[in-house]
């Protein structure tokens, strides 16, 4: 019990999916109100790539939301670049899906520390 309280079972936004499933259900309700189908899209691209990359490098269908570190952002964002081929312009679009997801939870006292804190995007993205 211990433990699956210290991964975040139990709680609200007990995984990174799920967490990202519950914004896209409140995203698909703004459609046509304040939101276009596009945002929607997009945001659902970004938790399909999420959920590759999981898989792909942990081989796992999803993750603990305490689980996520400054690294596996630095991981996400390479594996955006390397094994998807994105350009940087996209990765920084799928990125701040996740942030939005992952800030959220944390603003909501779902996760006690935000990873994002120490990620600067810029130097990644341009390869430095």
């Amino acid at each position: 019990m211990v433990r699956n309280s210290y991964q975040g079972f139990g709680s609200e936004y007990e995984t990174l999916l799920k967490a990202f499933d519950k914004d896209i259900a409140n995203q698909k309700k703004c459609v046509g109100k304040d939101r276009v189908v596009s945002t929607l899209k997009a945001m659902q691209l970004s938790r399909n790539d999420v959920a590759g990359f999981i898989q792909s490098h942990y081989h796992r269908t999803d993750m603990s939301m305490l689980e996520l570190t400054p690294e596996f952002i630095k991981d996400f964002s390479a594996y955006l670049s390397t094994e998807r081929g994105l350009a940087s312009g996209a990765i920084w679009q799928r990125c701040m899906w996740l942030k939005g997801v992952v800030l959220r939870a944390h603003y909501n006292g779902k996760i006690p520390r935000n990873p994002f804190r120490t990620v600067s995007y810029q130097s990644k993205l341009q390869g430095t």
